[in-house]
């Protein structure tokens, strides 16, 4: 049996590769990661672009910038957003980084978590989850445009 293909290529490949830092390309930064936040490859993603280190674009959920931010020590001790969110939901407390946060938030609102029990878990303010949440929804409106099915996403076609 064949695995899915990953969500990335189901979708225009310059998503992934904004080309500057308007609001339009921080709008297709934040596309790109929620389309990251979906793949099981993400950490295989990450590990790859960082093995081989790749100058522009979105891998593994990060952008260029935020890949050459992540020290040695660091690096070993990443993980991706579903991993981040498992920790998470078994109780474990965690200060979630800004580059994470779209993702994770994402996948806690799908959880059903509310933005207050967001915040606390992740070591944020509630504005700062409400300021994601914004992000988000932006993002995914911008992805169902591009026609990349999200239907499981709060505010998506089921409602959630």
């Amino acid at each position: 049996m064949q695995s899915a293909a990953p969500p990335c290529s189901s979708i225009d490949p310059e998503l992934f590769f904004p080309s500057g830092h308007s609001r339009s390309d921080q709008l297709c930064t934040d596309a790109a990661k929620i389309v990251c936040s979906t793949c099981r490859l993400q950490d295989r993603c990450l590990e790859m672009a960082m093995q081989e280190p790749q100058p522009l674009g979105i891998w593994g959920g990060l952008t260029a910038t935020e890949r050459r931010g992540l020290s040695r020590r660091s690096r070993d001790l990443w993980c991706g957003s579903e991993r981040l969110v498992e920790r998470l939901a078994a109780g474990e407390q965690l200060y979630v980084r800004p580059p994470h946060r779209l993702a994770v938030v994402l996948r806690l609102q799908q959880l059903g978590w509310d933005s207050q029990r967001i915040g606390a878990a992740i070591g944020t303010t509630l504005r700062a989850v409400y300021q994601v949440r914004g992000q988000t929804a932006r993002a995914l409106a911008y992805l169902r445009v591009l026609g990349f099915d999200f239907p499981d996403a709060p505010n998506g076609p089921k409602g959630l």
